[in-house]
């Protein structure tokens, strides 16, 4: 017998979905070309043109694969969602009492905003209200999307999914995926999500930065660095990786980039303090103008000398 739990199978259509993801990224060349009529395009050693195609063609390039991205992350998100209302009461994710249908992703939606009121940002809600619609369209119509925001959909939906296993359920994806049992080694499908969580929208970036804040407060006794591969403070020591996307933590650069940021900031208050003199008519010696004007080369230039002379 085949059998997931709602859970199970909200992980499983996840994962699928990044697998999806990953061929959608992978860009290959035939030389050819793909209109939208399906129809594949090219021309011969003697340059005469060639096609191939038509609606019964069913190979068209890797992009497309966010069609199938798309639809797994929506299947996932409503799963998820529904998991969590099934722990709280199991009766409420179905319709009736004979438990012979159960709620669409409106109704789910609502179950969740009243039982988790400050889970959801304007943003995030408005984000899985569309869902219901991309994929009616892409189910029971056609499958039509710019490529940049086919992708943007995709990635927007896989950052919510990540925040809500991790809020609901306190799973962090980039550390459960890590490791695959059949093979008794690393799964490097984190590798491809990690990647995908560095890039993301506004929604998506709302939600790698809630991952972020939750892990802070969960672990007030970890020590939490910026992350240079998805841009957030989620880079943990105690876990060893990035809480969001999976990079791995190294402490002495997370030291190196705080000083960074510390030093950075008192460039800016010095800017601030330098444009305030200027304003009042009074010139910086022309080492420090350089400096907070963002421009470091009469420094280095010295140096270089000096090493020239030495």
């Amino acid at each position: 017998m085949l059998k997931l739990n709602l859970l199970q199978n909200g992980y499983h259509s996840l994962y699928h979905a990044v697998e999806h993801l990953e061929l959608a990224e992978q860009s290959v060349d035939f030389g050819k070309e793909y209109d939208e009529d399906g129809f594949v395009s090219w021309r011969d050693e003697k340059g005469c043109l060639k096609s191939w195609g038509g609606e019964l063609f069913t190979k068209p390039p890797n992009t497309y694969h966010y069609k199938f991205a798309i639809l797994h992350l929506i299947q996932a998100l409503e799963l998820i969602i529904k998991g969590y209302i099934y722990q709280q009461n199991p009766n409420d994710v179905f319709r009736n009492k004979s438990r012979t249908y159960t709620i669409g992703l409106p109704d789910a939606l609502n179950k969740l905003i009243a039982l988790e009121p400050s889970l959801l940002s304007p943003q995030q809600v408005a984000l899985i209200q569309q869902a219901k619609d991309i994929r009616n369209a892409i189910e029971h119509y056609m499958f039509s999307f710019r490529l940049e925001e086919a992708r943007a959909v995709s990635l927007d939906f896989l950052s919510l999914c990540n925040y809500l296993t991790y809020r609901l359920f306190g799973v962090t994806l980039t550390e459960e995926w890590s490791w695959e049992p059949w093979t008794n080694d690393f799964d490097p499908i984190v590798e491809t999500l990690g990647g995908l969580l560095a890039e993301l929208g506004s929604a998506g970036t709302e939600s790698k930065e809630e991952v972020a804040k939750l892990w802070s407060s969960r672990n007030a006794k970890d020590t939490i660095y910026l992350c240079m591969n998805c841009g957030t403070r989620s880079a943990s020591i105690l876990q060893g990786t990035c809480v969001v996307c999976g990079e791995v933590t190294d402490e002495e650069v997370g030291n190196l980039i705080d000083e960074l940021e510390e030093i950075s900031t008192h460039i800016n208050q010095l800017r601030e303090i330098s444009i305030k003199l200027r304003e009042k008519g009074i010139e910086l010696p022309s080492e420090m103008s350089q400096l907070l004007d963002g421009n470091g080369e009469a420094f280095l230039n010295e140096d270089e000398d000096e090493e020239e002379y030495t």
